[in-house]
């Protein structure tokens, strides 16, 4: 049976876990759950940190630059050995993420077209055991996303979405250049967990794209944390 993956998430303004949420990371830790986790500044790193310091294993880091931002322990055991290719049309993957530019309102509900999912699901599947680089381009052979993966001293899955399409149209400290990791995590994800702070729109966006897909999202409001 196949073991759930949660995907918790939160405000970067938040440097500590409230008690509610380091009692549900030990249960799901003796359940031994997968963590997904990003690697932002705040609730993604106080995350890590909590699983790192109780020495949990079950971890995957996803981040959107070629290498985490922030991650706990030595990430430098495991390099990619071998690197494959695919053809993907870069303006599938830039209409992914479209609606955050213009849309109407705070709450943002968008998904991947399907060749875009497909890709990224496949690479992932197939690669992420086997040390592989896998660069998805377009069709004129320039760069769209590269998939690397690395692991730390804990033996976490630290996986790597780069779009260099994405860097090179929103910039890479944009939301739109984030965003990519933070859809592949509620693909996969069996629920997620917010530690919100009630004004990050990412956060708002990560609740409200897994509530629209029917995935179950239990939310820490910072203002209620005791």
């Amino acid at each position: 049976m196949k073991r759930k993956e949660i995907f918790i998430f939160g405000s970067r303004e938040i440097d500590e876990l409230p008690t509610g949420v380091e009692k549900i990371l030990d249960t799901l830790m003796m359940l031994k759950t997968t963590i997904l986790v990003g690697d932002c500044a705040g609730v993604d790193f106080v995350v890590q940190q909590y699983l790192y310091e109780n020495n949990y294993s079950r971890v995957k880091v996803f981040t959107s630059n070629k290498k985490p931002r922030n991650i706990m322990g030595d990430d430098s055991l495991y390099s990619p050995i071998k690197e494959t290719s695919e053809s993907l049309s870069i303006t599938s993957l830039l209409s992914a993420v479209a609606a955050i530019t213009s849309k109407k309102d705070d709450k943002l509900s968008i998904s991947m077209p399907e060749e875009v999912e497909n890709a990224i699901t496949k690479m992932h599947d197939e690669n992420a055991d086997h040390g592989k680089s896998v660069v998805i381009t377009d069709k004129n052979g320039q760069h769209v996303i590269r998939q690397h993966l690395y692991r730390n001293d804990l033996n976490w899955k630290i996986i790597s979405l780069y779009s260099e399409a994405l860097a090179n149209e929103y910039g890479e400290e944009s939301r739109e250049f984030y965003r990519l990791k933070d859809l592949r995590m509620i693909d996969i994800c069996d629920g997620g967990i917010a530690i919100w702070n009630g004004k990050s729109r990412a956060s708002n966006n990560n609740i409200a794209e897994l509530i629209s897909r029917n995935k179950k999202c239990t939310v820490f409001l910072k203002d209620y944390f005791k």
